[in-house]
This record gives C-alpha cells, structure tokens and sequence, in this order.
C-alpha cells in the first residue's frame, strides 16, 4: 500500500508556470487544479501563485511556461520583477521597458559587486 502521493507521469499538476494577474504582471507559480467549464468550454487552471496562500483560477491563454504560451511572444510590463543570468550567476531584475518590435528589454540589475547596474538585454535571439 502507498502512503505517498504521486502524481502520474504526465500529469500537468506541479508544473510551473508565470501566470498574468489582474495588474497585467506575471507571477510564477504551479498547477494545482484543472477544470473544465463545459464540456468543449475553455480549460481554467487554479494556480498557487508563490507567496499567496490561495490559488488563483487562471485562463489557459494568461499561462506562460511549458505547453503552454512561450516566454517570447509576450509583452512585459514596467516594474515586472525578471530573473536572467548575468556573469554566470541568476540574477533578479526589473524591467523598466520592453520593446518587442526590435526584442529589446531594458532591465535594472542589482549586482552584489556593484550597488546598481543598469543593463539592456536581448531576450530573444
């Protein structure tokens, strides 16, 4: 008998994923829940956003992540919080402006060497 939970191979519940909130931002979190509205009807996910103690139900087309929609095609907002590798090392960022005609992202980096680099990123290419 099992005493453990375990989820089947491939199942979408714990997967991450950035999901769009209210304020137009992406918060990373995980699938919790899958639910259907009618059948054929669209596929609303409940998503425990990272620290918040209640998920939140979240429209499949507001999901960013894995089999879901790519990181590329959509447009970051200003003070979005990003994580990108810079001198070898995951940093955290805040985007100050995203341009997505030319894939630029203008990110404000806090560097533990430095106490403040500004720094523009290509994201795409």
């Amino acid at each position: 008998m099992s005493t453990g939970k375990r989820l089947a191979k491939r199942s979408i519940l714990g997967t991450r994923v950035a999901c769009c909130l209210e304020d137009g931002k992406y918060y990373a979190g995980v699938i919790c829940a899958v639910k259907t509205i009618d059948e054929g009807g669209p596929t609303v996910y409940s998503v425990r956003v990272e620290g918040e103690r209640r998920s939140r139900e979240v429209r499949e087309s507001d999901l960013v992540g894995s089999g879901f929609t790519a990181v590329g095609s959509v447009k970051l907002r200003a003070g979005q919080r990003v994580y990108i590798t810079h001198n070898n090392r995951e940093v955290s960022g805040t985007v100050l402006y995203h341009r997505p005609n030319i894939d630029e992202v203008l990110i404000s980096v806090v560097s533990p060497e430095v106490s403040s680099l500004l720094k523009t990123y290509s994201i795409y290419r």
